[in-house]
């Protein structure tokens, strides 16, 4: 009986031995014969997201690796190695997101700070809709936590660019932002800023840039827009005074005043509108919108001489 029992569990040992030897002999033949997939696979993949994560958001900044285009077809190439991999859609997001931004003719805070947002070119608006899309996808597949805080700054900005969601939900993404002090970017906190100032938060915007402590002229000039989007216009006017005095740069200094002057127009404060806006609108300006303004002011002063100069040629 002994016996039996005993040539029962060696050979049982043996079997499971053999068994533990045929994985272990499977793994090593298949690690073989992928092992220049899985390589690439592994060093393509960290190259890209180390080039992603330290990208200054310039396309030149992809040259040594074959350009920006060979970055997005290898991106590509994962998505399709990989569908179930939320890193390999945030990969794609990024890119995605980095090449349309670098085809807009200015940074957001420009755009800002002008009252103007400058209308897309068809790749620039389909690059975006593909980074949130892929951004979705990342999210479908790995639950909210697949986006980090980079990423959600850059599926609201493309939502904005794009007008792809209504500004309420834009603020949402923005308010999902778990580390706000760690934006690396200076143009993704204007548009942080400026995303909670228009939907009402505007006390907490504020805060927020007197903790990023930004004391650069555009800056100051980016916190003066950021009072008058919030309605505090006191402040926007001390502010913007304060960009007038200081800076050296001429083209912060004439938004600044354009910026006041238009402020204080609205406020029906025709006198110091018209003090501040006349040095940097002139009848011959192409800015039809401004020259609209300045024809309106001088209405208000009963100067119909100086209204009639900047008339459009149907009013004149």
């Amino acid at each position: 009986m002994y016996y039996k029992y005993k040539t029962k569990n060696k050979s049982n040992r043996m079997l499971k031995l053999l068994l533990v030897l045929l994985i272990i002999f499977s793994a090593v033949f298949f690690a073989y014969k992928y092992r220049s997939h899985l390589m690439f696979w592994r060093s393509g993949f960290n190259k890209l997201t180390e080039i992603v994560s330290i990208s200054e958001r310039d396309t030149s900044a992809y040259e040594k690796s074959g350009g920006i285009q060979s970055a997005l077809q290898k991106a590509a190439k994962f998505r399709d190695d990989d569908p179930m991999n939320p890193e390999a859609f945030i990969v794609s997001a990024k890119l995605s997101f980095i090449v349309s931004e670098s085809l807009l003719p200015r940074k957001f805070g420009a755009m800002f700070v002008n009252s103007k947002k400058d209308a897309l070119s068809p790749e620039a608006a389909s690059g975006f809709i593909a980074a949130i899309k892929y951004f979705r996808k990342a999210e479908a597949l790995g639950g909210k936590k697949a986006l980090d805080d980079e990423s959600r700054i850059m599926l609201a900005k493309a939502s904005y660019y794009s007008d792809y969601y209504p500004p309420n939900q834009i603020f949402l993404l923005v308010d999902s932002i778990k580390e706000p002090l760690m934006i690396r970017y200076t143009d993704d906190i204007y548009f942080y800023v400026q995303t909670l100032v228009v939907n009402g938060a505007v006390q907490r915007g504020m805060d927020y840039l007197v903790k990023m402590n930004m004391k650069d002229s555009f800056s100051k000039l980016v916190v003066a827009k950021s009072f008058a989007e919030g309605k505090q216009f006191t402040d926007a006017i001390s502010a913007y005074k304060e960009v007038i005095s200081e800076t050296s740069d001429s083209e912060i200094k004439k938004t600044a005043s354009v910026n006041l002057g238009l402020l204080y127009y609205s406020q029906s404060l025709y006198r110091e509108a018209s003090d501040i806006l006349e040095p940097f609108v002139q009848p011959q300006s192409e800015d039809a919108e401004l020259k609209a303004v300045m024809e309106k002011l001088f209405i208000e002063l009963k100067d119909p001489a100086k209204a009639k100069l900047y008339a459009s040629t149907e009013n004149k």
